[in-house]
C-alpha cells in the first residue's frame, strides 16, 4: 500500500488561485471532450435519515490522474462534506485525499467560467450573480479570470448579506457591484 496524502480544507485553501481551478477545469472537460472516461453525476438518496450522497469521477490520462469528487448533505449534518480521491492514472495507485470543502466555490465556479469564456460575448464587461454565499464568491471570481468585469449585479433575498457581498466583492478590484433588489420579477408564460 502506497502512502497517500491527506490533505484538510485549511492546507487546501490556497494551493491554487481562480485562474487555475479555470484551467483545470478547461483541461478536464477537453480530454473528456475528447474521449477521456467520465461519469455524470450520481446521486443516492437515504430516506432515514434523510440525505444524499453525490459523486463523478474521470480518468484524465493527460494529466495522469483520475479521481472525482464525492460529497454527503443532509444526514442530520449542518452542512455538506466534500472529498476529493486522486489516484495515479498509470498505476491506480492513492495520490491523495483532499477535503473539498474550500475548493468547492471555485471547482463549481471554474464550470461556470469556463461556459461564460465559451459561450459570452468576448467584450462582455457586466456579469449577475444570484446569491451571496461561497458558491456566489467562487463563482465571480473565477468568471473574473475569463472576462474583464466592470459591473457585478448581485440578487439576494437577504440584504445584510447582499451588502456584504457587494463590500468585499469590489475591495481592491475594479468592478462595481450592483445590489439588485430583493424581490424577483417573474417574466409572464411564454406562449409557444
Amino acid at each position: 500500500m502506497t502512502e497517500a496524502l491527506f490533505l484538510t480544507s485549511a492546507e487546501v485553501d490556497d494551493l491554487a488561485e481562480p485562474a487555475e481551478y479555470v484551467a483545470a477545469v478547461r483541461d478536464a472537460y477537453r480530454q473528456v471532450g475528447e474521449g477521456a472516461p467520465a461519469e455524470p453525476r450520481t446521486k443516492l438518496y437515504n430516506a432515514d435519515p434523510p440525505g444524499m450522497l453525490t459523486t463523478y469521477v474521470a480518468v484524465l490520462p493527460e494529466t495522469g490522474v483520475m479521481g472525482g469528487y464525492t460529497y454527503s448533505a443532509g444526514f442530520g449534518a449542518e452542512d455538506a462534506w466534500f472529498v476529493t480521491p486522486l489516484f495515479d492514472a498509470d498505476s491506480g495507485e492513492p495520490l491523495a485525499l483532499l477535503d473539498g470543502a474550500s475548493m468547492n466555490p471555485f471547482k463549481t465556479g471554474a464550470a461556470g467560467a469556463v461556459a461564460v469564456d465559451a459561450l459570452a460575448r468576448a467584450d462582455a464587461t457586466e456579469v449577475a450573480v444570484i446569491g451571496s454565499g461561497a458558491q456566489a464568491r467562487g463563482q465571480l471570481a473565477t468568471t473574473a479570470t475569463v472576462r474583464d468585469l466592470e459591473t457585478v449585479r448581485v440578487f439576494s433575498p437577504t440584504v445584510a448579506n447582499r451588502e456584504a457581498f457587494a463590500t468585499s466583492s469590489t475591495a481592491g478590484s475594479t468592478p462595481t457591484c450592483r445590489r439588485s433588489r430583493a424581490r424577483a420579477t417573474r417574466s409572464p408564460a411564454p406562449t409557444w
